[in-house]
């Protein structure tokens, strides 16, 4: 038993805490389909999210979340997307709430995101993801906001 305990906080030590940062730009190749004249670029927007997991060292690996997810209107928790995706998506909501007190009409959209990744934490029983995504926000132009 001592010997694996001991293995153990051998593992733990070598892994160590870590910290990653990348940076993501989404492809400006892409063209928005929506035509000039039906939107208008309200002005640049910003949002952060942090999500932080416990993974059990024994199967079957289900990731257990810290904190509420659930106040992210439809994203509701970790299964069919990634952890990484699930931060990534909470920071998208973020942005476009804290626009909409930010802005007078909110916004509809974020056009041209970049987000900031850092992960850190206890890798692989603890990870920490922090997210900032930042864009322009847009308002789509219809008949009843004219």
């Amino acid at each position: 038993m001592q010997k694996k305990i001991i293995l153990l906080t051998l593992v733990i030590l070598c892994t160590g805490c870590s910290t990653v940062t990348s940076n993501y730009q989404s492809d400006t190749s892409v063209v928005i389909q929506v035509e000039s004249d039906k939107y208008e670029i309200v002005g640049d927007i910003e949002g952060q999210a942090e999500l932080k997991a416990i993974v059990p060292p024994l199967p079957p690996f289900i990731p257990i979340l810290l904190g509420d997810t659930r106040q992210y209107g439809k994203v509701t928790g970790w299964w069919g997307t990634s952890l990484k995706g699930l931060a990534y998506q909470m920071a998208m909501y973020n942005a476009i709430e804290d626009a909409n007190k930010k802005y007078s009409g909110g916004v509809d959209a974020l056009i041209t995101p970049k987000s900031t990744v850092k992960l850190s934490g206890l890798p692989p029983l603890y990870w920490k993801w922090n997210v900032t995504v930042k864009g322009k926000g847009i308002r789509l132009i219809t008949s009843d906001k004219k």
